[in-house]
């Protein structure tokens, strides 16, 4: 199956091929093979695929406009520490660490760092609106309280967007409150069910 893709590729008259195509008909063989060890999953990874070719226009206008280079880089890179990195830290209690499990903190910190990474995505592409309140609620993620003095300081010296700030304020306190249960559900659930009232 590769060599048939990488022949299609090769005799193609496109002046831009692409590798799409011979990137899903490899896939596909690879689901076919799967369906026959697990059907479910198979059909899974089936629709999965589709939604993916049904979408690639609409990826590709994302990955060339609306991302930067250093931005497809960063997002390369956490998308490897998540599928890398993460799996080979171990998922049990280390005495070093105080017996601490060490996979549900290092998953937090990829967490926290995709959020970021989400929320200047949305600045760009949901425009200053919508970005302010985005990034307000990502930033919140890191530091609320710095989010709260940058947006403030911005409010000062620009008084006719104070309101549209001030949103962006108080969704950063939200994600404050959002990032205590997600903690309280990886390390203690009993603990993340007595906040869950008082977070509402």
């Amino acid at each position: 199956m590769a060599g048939l893709a990488a022949l299609s590729h090769a005799k193609s008259r496109s002046r831009d091929p692409g590798l799409t195509t011979e990137l899903a008909l490899f896939t596909t063989y690879l689901i076919g093979v799967q369906s026959v060890l697990s059907p479910a999953l198979g059909a899974a990874c089936g629709a999965g695929l589709a939604v993916l070719l049904a979408a690639r226009e609409r990826l590709h206008r994302f990955a060339t406009e609306l991302l930067s280079e250093q931005e497809l880089h960063d997002g390369l890179l956490l998308t490897a520490l998540a599928l890398i990195v993460l799996p080979l830290i171990p998922a049990r209690p280390l005495d070093a660490l105080g017996g601490i499990d060490p996979r549900p903190l290092a998953a937090l910190v990829l967490l926290i760092l995709a959020m970021q990474a989400a929320g200047q995505v949305a600045l760009r592409a949901l425009g200053p609106r919508g970005g302010v309140l985005a990034a307000g609620l990502v930033s919140g993620f890191v530091s609320s309280t710095a989010t709260v003095a940058s947006l403030g300081g911005r409010a000062r010296e620009r008084p006719e967007q104070a309101a549209l700030l001030a949103g962006g304020a108080v969704l950063s306190g939200v994600a404050t409150w959002l990032q205590a249960l997600l903690i309280s559900v990886l390390l203690s659930p009993p603990a993340a069910a007595a906040l869950l009232l008082p977070a509402l």
